[in-house]
């Protein structure tokens, strides 16, 4: 409960322009959006609103699902939350979104041992995904300062949808509860 009190107090002193906060350094979606609409309104609430909902719906009816999952689709649920934490969390910079790592080792795992091809992790485009973010993290800062767009939350979205996208081929593994 602290660390929610911490976090709305914190989007009450940057909203209400107590404190300035600097919308380039952070990777969430919600920095993200008002980095690129230049500010809040309604509208980007409302955007944000829609693009959040989407992976937190299917996030929360995977977990619900947890119990009845075998080994490999938890370990894939784990990967795809991972990915998708810095983006649907709120204030996120860039250098709290190293877990994203951990997101990437748990599915280069699950891939691995799959085996569906000779190269598992470009076939399925968890190398390009990761490249991307590695890539991104050096550049995505300056360019977002100067254009509003950031290109690292972009990858991380790319991620976050590929792991989802993975994930559901294991959908068998998790029967729907009765």
């Amino acid at each position: 409960m602290g660390y929610l009190d911490v976090l709305l107090n914190f989007r009450k002193s940057t909203s209400g322009g107590g404190l300035p906060i600097l919308t380039w350094k952070y990777v969430d979606l919600n920095n993200a959006l008002r980095s690129l609409w230049g500010g809040q309104s309604l509208a980007r609430t409302a955007v944000f609103g829609m693009l959040a909902l989407a992976p937190f719906a299917w996030l929360a009816k995977a977990w619900w699902r947890w119990d009845s999952c075998e080994a490999p689709s938890r370990q894939w649920l784990w990967a795809a939350t991972l990915a998708w934490l810095p983006i649907l969390n709120l204030y996120v910079g860039i250098y709290d979104s190293i877990f994203v790592v951990q997101s990437v080792l748990l599915a280069a795992d699950v891939l691995q041992r799959e085996r569906r091809s000779e190269s598992p992790l470009t076939d399925s485009g968890l190398a390009y995904c990761a490249l991307a973010i590695a890539a991104s993290s050096w550049f995505s800062q300056p360019l977002a300062r100067i254009s509003g767009v950031q290109v690292y939350s972009l990858a991380l979205i790319g991620l976050g949808l590929l792991e989802l996208r993975l994930t559901d081929r294991t959908r068998g593994d998790c029967p729907s509860q009765p």
